[in-house]
């Protein structure tokens, strides 16, 4: 699998702070090269900003793994930047079992409850993905591309379609 124009991919970067950890982000492909990446941005202490930006990942430094949830087909990417940018920078309830504080992995999370919602992919389980096959995928391939010696995994979901 390759990146390609209109994929939809949940992307799990390496943490360059703490060993083991990982910024979750949704990429939309614009090209078979350039994402719009969309996350959350911690600026202090639990205070976040959304971001929607450009983002090359195949040159990426720190990109780990990415998922293939689904694809845009005739939505337009800023119409899913609008949509997303309208999501509560606060931990959902249905998280509150496992979490404790609002971070990146709640968003993505919500970004992909947002899609399945909108019929844009087909996802019963925002929480299995990136609670678990995205983040087993980055752990399996975290410390390579922290030590400099691996490269991204591009995957296909077991669980979106």
């Amino acid at each position: 699998m390759n990146f390609r124009k209109d994929a939809i991919f949940a992307t799990a970067f390496v943490s360059t702070y703490q060993q083991n950890s990982f910024h979750y982000t949704l990429s939309l492909m614009l090209d078979d090269d350039t994402a719009m990446k969309i996350h959350v941005r911690e600026l202090v202490t639990d205070h976040f900003t959304f971001e929607a930006e450009q983002h090359s990942l195949r040159t990426s430094r720190t990109l780990c793994t990415a998922l293939h949830i689904g694809n845009l087909g005739d939505t337009q990417v800023a119409d899913v930047v609008e949509m997303l940018k309208k999501i509560p920078l606060t931990l959902p309830d249905c998280d509150k079992e496992i979490d404790h504080r609002f971070h990146c992995r709640n968003f993505l999370k919500q970004c992909i409850r947002s899609l399945n919602d909108a019929g844009i992919i087909r996802c019963p389980d925002a929480s299995a993905l990136v609670d678990g096959e995205l983040k087993t995928y980055a752990e399996e391939n975290g410390d390579a591309i922290l030590l400099g010696g691996g490269t991204y995994k591009i995957k296909k979901s077991k669980i979106c379609s």
